[in-house]
């Protein structure tokens, strides 16, 4: 996929371009230091506080979930989610 996805909601993306809702799921969220590959890749002191998520979402196609994991640095930027 070579689409810019910047200010699209994932949700969007799966009902217009694949036709899915999503009807469900789990997550999970919590503190933690980050670790040194993180730290390297978001440019941040090693052990900076992190909010890290998991996420399964269950869709409307029996049997497709979609997993995610994000790292986010809250001094700079914040998570949003509505559905």
């Amino acid at each position: 996929m070579d689409e810019d996805l910047t200010d699209r909601s994932l949700f969007h993306v799966l009902r217009s371009q694949y036709g899915l809702e999503v009807k469900g799921g789990e997550q999970k969220l919590w503190a933690m230091p980050a670790p040194r590959s993180m730290a390297e890749y978001l440019q941040v002191p090693l052990h900076t506080p992190l909010l890290h998520l998991k996420r399964v979402l269950e869709t409307t196609k029996p049997g497709l979930r979609v997993y995610s994991i994000i790292y986010c640095n809250t001094e700079e930027f914040y998570l949003l989610d509505s559905f």
